[in-house]
């Protein structure tokens, strides 16, 4: 089967985009799955490049920035006005998609993402190829603690109702979401959980005597992360505890001045490092103790969860959207009540200092957990198992 990876990134890369990516890499490097990939995508961020293996073939197309002003929140009227000022482009991508994939006689459409869905409607219809629409985010409105309006939301879910083949979504708590919303997309929504790479764990780090626990969080830099929470959990440990913690925060984003000056106000900006974005992520979990995922927000999955566990390191995350359906609490990880994030965050890091066994014990657990149920190759595997479905339905 011929499939189209279609994505749309609009300014950072994140977690969704690098799950097509990896699943593109798999197919292109496994043909017994039966699938040949063709990526289609704006390169912002050297992101094919970087990101995508040299034999997988990609076709890059460019935006106008109008379109990185569409907001999910956004009300009817000034959706429309933007969708007007937009319609020049539409038309032009329209075509070229069409033309691609009738060119490159494509069978299946892998839509990646809200906006690519609605951008791959029309092309799907018009070259006949099915679309299937991957779900990385749950349609919650802001009522509901998401960041949908309610007329976005319910324009997303009539476009999925109504022409995608399938729907994936990457945990239960998003498909939940959706077809709470609207269950007519009970029958079409599966659930395929996002995996990582197959690798062995690392080995728990040796720390000289004296040396001071190492934290890790990483992720795009905003307020709803949680990272604020990771900050206070280290000043408490060094306050209450007498834990001295080294906590790096990895990524970009818009809240690094408020984390930096947050971290002198509580008197630990010597202990706090923010490098910005880095490629070897998994480096930097080695080097670590133990990986905190603070989110304050209803997460969808939590791909750093499952990395930091594949890496066999244990793991401090909210009890948010779709990670309870990967850290079993007290076994691979701990998890704890986002609304007392900081003081459980610290409870359980003080826990883990005074019995490094509970901590070992629990990233072997957290490895061969990552190892059986989130790799690429058991992701890779389900897609590849629903786009044969889809084919025999036709």
């Amino acid at each position: 089967m011929r499939v189209l990876f279609a994505d749309f990134i609009r300014s950072e890369i994140g977690g969704g985009h690098m799950v097509l990516a990896r699943l593109a890499n798999r197919f292109a490097g496994d043909p017994a799955k039966g699938v040949t990939p063709l990526v289609f995508v704006n390169d912002m961020g050297r992101f094919a490049e970087r990101f995508l293996d040299e034999g997988v073939a990609r076709t890059m197309f460019r935006f106008p920035g109008s379109l990185r002003k569409v907001d999910r929140r956004s009300g009817p009227l000034a959706a429309a006005v933007l969708l007007a000022r937009l319609t020049p482009f539409l038309v032009s991508f329209t075509i070229r998609l069409t033309r691609l994939c009738v060119r490159e006689r494509i069978d299946l459409i892998h839509a990646n993402g809200m906006t690519m869905l609605a951008l791959a409607v029309l092309p799907s219809l018009l070259s006949r190829a099915k679309l299937v629409f991957h779900m990385h985010d749950a349609l919650l409105t802001e009522e509901e603690g998401g960041n949908m309006s309610r007329g976005g939301r319910n324009a997303l879910l009539f476009l999925a109702g109504r022409f995608a083949s399938a729907v994936i979504a990457n945990s239960d708590f998003v498909r939940e979401a959706a077809v709470t919303a609207d269950d007519r997309l009970a029958s079409k929504t599966v659930t395929i959980h996002n995996g990582v790479e197959e690798t062995s764990p690392e080995p728990l780090r040796a720390g000289a005597p004296g040396d001071g626990l190492k934290m890790l969080s990483f992720g795009r830099l905003v307020p709803e992360k949680g990272f604020a929470r990771g900050l206070e959990a280290v000043a408490i440990l060094k306050g209450r505890y007498g834990i001295d913690v080294e906590y790096s925060i990895l990524g970009v984003g818009p809240d690094s001045d408020r984390l930096s000056g947050l971290a002198a106000s509580l008197g630990i900006a010597d202990r706090v490092r923010l490098p910005g974005f880095v490629d070897d992520v998994r480096r930097w979990i080695a080097e670590t103790d133990v990986v905190l995922v603070p989110s304050l927000w209803q997460e969808p999955f939590g791909l750093t969860v499952i990395e930091a566990m594949a890496c066999g390191r244990p793991v401090i995350a909210t009890r948010v959207g779709g990670i309870p359906e990967i850290v079993t609490e007290g076994e691979d990880g701990f998890l704890i009540d986002p609304c007392n994030a900081a003081e459980e965050a610290a409870a359980r890091v003080a826990a883990l200092a005074a019995d490094p066994a509970l901590g070992s014990r629990m990233a072997a657990c957290a490895a061969e957990t990552a190892g059986r149920l989130f790799t690429m190759d058991v992701m890779a595997g389900r897609v590849a198992s629903l786009y044969a479905s889809l084919a025999a339905e036709a």
